[in-house]
């Protein structure tokens, strides 16, 4: 069966390239498997940031040439049409490829509003971004989804507006959850480092979660990596800004404890078992919550009322649920057939 994934597989962002790879690996088990291969032009603000942050540019690209098998560019809607049909399955997701306001411009390619004859029309773990995406565009979001044969959404708040506007759909797993750790160890040749250290993974500079890692630190007197190219941590601290994908996930893997705002700075964490805190992102932390939530581990999840020694000295427990919750989403792509 011949597969190809529509996403963002080109952003500078660790979540977008592991979601990408997780999904396309996971295919792969029994499938042929393409990504397109579509760069969606950057607004200036963003093709700004990523001259400034050249080298981790180059090892984002590095990456993608080693792991992701990508279709031939697309320049048109026309060429996104004919390659789609050659493939048996056109897979939309993951992430925010159905939020209005990120895909301006580009609402057919990734709605598949289109006629690409016997491909079917597939969504794995496609994400509105919020609840507003659907909410404010009810008819639009109707007239793109009928046309799928199978829909699964990221979010269960999005599967809940969906299903009450007659869209049937159920809400799945995150790409990066479909691979257990001894596949990412296996894949990415992980190996066990000595050295102790926090991990800190911040999406923008957060004062709260400053001072949580320097209280923290003074309980485990560990050295810090942070991935932000400013250190507010002191002396002990080493920032790589540039690492690579593979070092992300090496970084989480050897982790003795992490603090992170990131979504998927949280799948990590699972993954891997580690003991963490989760601080909720001021705009997108109800997709911490949810992943929380279904894991049973809604007390990692920070209260600034709590002490922060109860982070320390509690392991994780992930709810046996989880892992139903996890074969589910992985049966939903099984299935295709």
């Amino acid at each position: 069966m011949n597969c190809i994934i529509l996403t963002f597989h080109s952003e500078l962002n660790y979540g977008a390239a592991m979601q990408a790879y997780a999904l396309q690996k996971y295919l792969k088990k029994s499938n042929n498997v393409n990504i397109l291969n579509i760069n969606m032009k950057k607004d200036k603000q963003k093709f700004l940031r990523e001259i400034l942050t050249l080298n981790k540019k180059k090892n984002f690209n590095k990456f993608i040439k080693n792991n992701f098998n990508l279709s031939k560019k697309v320049k048109s809607l026309d060429d996104v049409k004919n390659i789609l049909k050659q493939y048996d399955y056109a897979i939309v997701g993951s992430d925010q490829v159905w939020a209005f306001d990120l895909i301006k411009g580009y609402e057919d390619v990734f709605y598949l509003n289109m006629d690409i004859e016997n491909t079917k029309k597939i969504s794995y773990a496609a994400s509105f971004g919020k609840d507003e995406n659907i909410i404010n565009n009810k008819q639009t979001v109707c007239k793109y989804l009928k046309h799928f044969d199978k829909i699964s959404v990221r979010e269960e708040s999005s599967k809940e507006l969906l299903n009450n506007m007659g869209i049937d759909c159920i809400d799945v797993a995150d790409p990066t959850l479909l691979l257990n750790a001894e596949e990412y160890v296996q894949y990415f040749n992980l190996t066990k480092k000595s050295k102790k250290y926090i991990l800190v993974y911040m999406l923008v500079i957060d004062e709260e979660i400053v001072n949580i890692v320097n209280e923290i630190n003074k309980k485990l007197d560990m050295d810090i990596i942070c991935f932000n190219n400013k250190n507010r941590f002191g002396k002990r601290c080493k920032c790589v800004p540039n690492a690579s994908p593979e070092e992300f996930v090496e970084l989480f893997y050897n982790a003795s404890f992490v603090v992170t705002n990131s979504f998927h700075g949280t799948c990590f964490s699972i993954i891997f078992k580690k003991n963490f805190i989760s601080v909720s992102h001021k705009s997108k932390g109800i997709r911490q919550i949810n992943l929380l939530k279904k894991a049973g581990l809604l007390d990692r999840l920070y209260d600034k009322n709590k002490n922060v020694q109860e982070y320390l000295t509690k392991d994780i427990f992930i709810d046996k649920d989880f892992e139903n919750y996890i074969n589910t989403s992985r049966d939903f792509l099984d299935k295709l057939k």
